[in-house]
């Protein structure tokens, strides 16, 4: 107590004794009441109002609001105890930090005092958490591990559904999320402002054992520039239930409660990460690091000229970096792309920053030579191997020679640079969409004579005429055709003339 309260107190008192008992009280209530403006967060107040609460509240109710603790002190008219909100709310405030209560400070007439909050965490954690086998289980949760606020409200009908709400969240057993972010028909709570909550406890602890990249997957990665910094649990849990709500096909569970229809998905989610099939065969994976520095985000197919694929990919970057940006906005990061083996120097995958590929791509370079040292990147090669890489990386390319489109007056070139290669021209044109049948009629055009020659035939009907069912006249498709039959020489020695 500060001193100078303590004086005046001494004061007060030395003076009550001249004076008789209806004097004296009321200059000790003058002086309590003083001390309770000076100073109204002192023990005293904490504990009379904390003995108040226990008294007061019935011993069966776990949880009081703000608006029946003000009519209680009212009608009981404590002489030691304010009875003003923004008082009784200071109070509250202290014995919460203390443990004693726990007191949701929102607005004050929607505001929440915890009695017990052992009993009403045995409660709810019994009913949320209790294994299948157990008679307590309620099957309440989707397999993403969310649970709308209407569901709660059903099955919780004697308590109020924000104080359950902002009870779990301050326990940190859930994670509020909005999934349709342009939705304005959800039934919102107006405390927790989310029509949803994600539920860690409820998915696996680990990835499941058949979950893997492959080795073609295109990888995406985003990770923090700092080792003192991480992306929040939050950012996770919201991303992994906004990507399963909008990625992933609705299973259809005809035993499921009607209102989790939406949110049952068909995928694999776990503590850190998702994955799932798409309708078109493409595979994703999305997991984070254990020290939560790096995202990784991995989508294989076997048909990578798809536009569809890229698509996905862009859609499914878009949403991991729009909700990195929300909810963790201070948070410094980079993002990396990772090369298969087969596209650099010592055939071992390396990782590429997107800023520094990018860069190359517009620079027109074949090589990435001042990254990773002795891992130099061939940009070429890796054109084969991801045809949309410009279009991953949001990268526009004026006039790219290995995928400009090739026509007759390219012929003399090809053929000279490629000549050593004509013995395999059936292969090739096999390659780059040839039939049988049209690989013989060359052969029996007149005038036609050893394998140089049905070499050129090939070459010029295919940069003619191309039919529907070949591959496009690009350089790009042509050194792939000659790479496939062991032509790396002649394809590298091509490939310098069109891009040195």
């Amino acid at each position: 107590m500060p001193s100078s309260i303590k004086s005046m107190f001494s004061l007060q008192l030395l003076m009550s004794h001249l004076l008789d008992l209806d004097t004296f009280l009321s200059s000790l209530h003058h002086i309590i009441d003083d001390v309770r403006i000076r100073c109204p967060a002192i023990s005293l107040s904490c504990h009379v109002m904390y003995a108040f609460l226990n008294d007061k509240v019935p011993a069966d109710q776990d949880a009081i609001s703000m608006s029946q603790l003000l009519i209680l002190l009212n009608q009981e008219n404590p002489k030691v105890l304010p009875t003003e909100a923004a008082e009784v709310s200071e109070l509250l405030k202290t014995l919460s930090e203390k443990g004693f209560i726990v007191f949701f400070d929102t607005d004050l007439a929607d505001s929440w005092i915890v009695l017990r909050q052992d009993t009403l965490l045995e409660k709810v954690s019994g009913v949320l958490f209790a294994p299948t086998h157990f008679k307590e289980h309620i099957p309440i949760a989707s397999n993403t591990g969310v649970i709308p606020i209407s569901v709660l409200k059903c099955h919780f009908p004697q308590y109020n559904i924000d104080m359950i709400t902002q009870f779990l969240i301050r326990f940190e057993l859930c994670q509020p999320i909005t999934l349709a972010l342009n939705n304005t028909a959800l039934q919102v709570s107006p405390i927790c402002s989310c029509p949803d909550l994600f539920f860690p406890a409820l998915v696996s602890a680990s990835k499941p054992d058949d979950v893997a990249i492959s080795n073609d997957a295109f990888c995406w990665r985003m990770c923090t520039v700092s080792i003192n910094q991480s992306f929040s649990p939050r950012f996770l849990h919201v991303l992994v239930s906004r990507i399963a709500d909008e990625f992933p096909l609705p299973y259809l569970d005809i035993c499921l409660n009607p209102d989790l229809l939406r949110y049952n998905r068909c995928c694999n989610v776990w503590r850190r990460g998702i994955s799932w099939r798409s309708e078109e065969g493409f595979t994703t994976i999305i997991e984070m690091s254990e020290s939560f520095r790096c995202l990784q985000c991995a989508v294989s197919t076997y048909d990578k000229t798809d536009i569809t694929y890229s698509s996905l990919v862009l859609s499914v970057i878009k949403v991991i970096t729009v909700a990195c940006n929300e909810f963790c906005p201070s948070v410094s990061r980079k993002e990396f792309i990772t090369c298969p083996p087969k596209v650099t120097s010592d055939h071992v995958a390396a990782t590429v920053e997107c800023e520094v590929l990018k860069k190359i791509l517009l620079k027109g370079t074949r090589q990435v030579t001042e990254y990773k040292g002795n891992k130099d990147v061939s940009v070429s090669r890796w054109r084969e191997v991801e045809p949309q890489l410009p279009t991953l990386l949001g990268v526009r390319l004026k006039q790219d020679p290995i995928t400009a489109s090739l026509t007759a007056d390219d012929h003399t070139k090809i053929y000279q640079t490629t000549k050593s290669a004509s013995r395999q021209w059936r292969a090739i044109g096999g390659v780059l969409g040839f039939t049988f049948d049209e690989l013989d009629s060359i052969v029996r055009e007149p005038g036609r004579h050893g394998d140089e020659d049905y070499y050129a035939a090939m070459l010029r009907r295919w940069l003619d005429w191309a039919p529907p069912n070949h591959t496009l006249p690009s350089l790009l498709n042509l050194l792939s055709a000659l790479r496939a039959e062991g032509k790396e020489i002649q394809a590298n020695y091509l490939e310098a003339m069109y891009t040195k």
